[in-house]
């Protein structure tokens, strides 16, 4: 409900209440004509609920259709009423192909015209073709407004996933060398100052010198330092899930991120740490388009990574492209996932490593 009150305040559904209050300056007080008007205006304030629900998208547009027709045997000024097939037609856009969309709104305006000529005695044929125009206009346009408005979308999706792979990587990478780095250390240098302390033990054996039983001495503190650095290198953090997870969440407006990652998790695989950051994206992006979510809650241990938001899942659920894809990478390293009802209402995922 909040999410609808907030795209009533849209600048397209004010144009159009403008368009409507115009409308019913020019039109009679009859009861019917007055009905009619009202129910348009409910049907085209009620679309946005229809975003989740094609069904309902139909029904409203189909109501607001029929009072379209309608209206031109009622009003006073039969014409008047004309202009809210303009506001119908980017409707239109805004729901379909542009070419659907513009056949359907030249349609209407046929049979507009159709009924409007019950009322005069001679269809004014400039005015047909100029509201035919003015609906084209208003498709194409409603249609490059929308074009434009995914593509911007896309594009920060695109922008915040290369942040997150950037992020993911760099931390993959500076993983990697301090593994490599120990490795080195403890393979090269720990071997060759083992080789060095055993033969100056050898030598201070045969021959009594101070000096050599120092260095025999030295070595070994140096060889002890070498394996503690060895195992600080290995000993780190693990790659950093939490700074590519917040990188990727930034091109969601919502829903908004509350992340909890349990003290003490290390994630070493680079290909589970791709995965967990897919898993999440995709769980954003699910909850974004189809479950209308204000906040999507992660928690990530070292064994498991649960997700859920707050918006609203229809069960039993039906998995798409999404959820299948989610599924698909979990079982690529070995691992368990389950979709459910989070008690929030929401989508709840709950995946487990091996």
């Amino acid at each position: 409900m909040r999410e609808f009150l907030k795209s009533l305040l849209h600048p397209y559904y004010l144009a159009g209440f403008i368009t409507w209050a115009a409308v019913v300056s020019m039109s009679s007080s009859a009861p019917l004509s007055l009905a009619l008007l009202l129910i348009w205006l409910a049907a085209f304030f009620a679309t946005p609920l229809g975003e989740k629900n094609e069904r309902i998208l139909w029904a409203l547009m189909c109501v607001e259709a029929a009072c379209i027709v309608a209206l031109p045997l009622f009003v006073q000024h039969p014409s008047s009423s004309a202009v809210l097939m303009v506001v119908f037609a980017a409707q239109l856009a805004m729901a379909l192909p542009i070419r659907i969309a513009a056949a359907i709104a030249l349609l209407l305006t046929c049979i507009y015209f159709a009924a409007l000529s019950l009322r005069v005695e001679k269809i004014p044929i400039p005015m047909m073709l100029s509201f035919g125009g003015f609906q084209i206009f208003a498709v194409i346009t409603a249609h490059y407004a929308r074009t434009a408005e995914l593509a911007t979308q896309q594009l920060a999706q695109v922008n915040a996933d290369l942040l997150a792979t950037r992020a993911l990587l760099e931390s993959t990478t500076r993983h990697g060398e301090r593994l490599r780095v120990s490795r080195d250390l403890h393979d090269v240098v720990g071997h060759k100052l083992t080789a060095l302390r055993l033969n100056l033990r050898a030598l201070a054996g045969n021959i009594d010198d101070p000096s050599l039983r120092l260095s025999e001495s030295l070595t070994a503190e140096v060889l002890s330092d070498i394996r503690n650095v060895v195992s600080a290198l290995r000993d780190s953090d693990g790659i950093d899930m939490e700074t590519a997870l917040r990188a990727m969440s930034r091109a969601f407006p919502r829903p908004s991120l509350q992340l909890k990652i349990a003290p003490g998790t290390v994630v070493d695989d680079p290909a589970l740490s791709e995965v967990i950051l897919r898993v999440c994206q995709e769980a954003m992006s699910n909850a974004a388009k189809h479950g209308v979510a204000e906040n999507i809650f992660v928690a990530l241990n070292s064994s498991s990574l649960i997700i859920e938001d707050d918006g609203q899942v229809t069960m039993p659920l039906n998995e798409g492209n999404g959820l299948h894809g989610i599924r698909e990478r979990v079982q690529a390293v070995g691992g368990h996932v389950e979709f459910g009802r989070s008690t929030r209402g929401g989508l709840h995922i709950a995946v487990t490593f091996q």
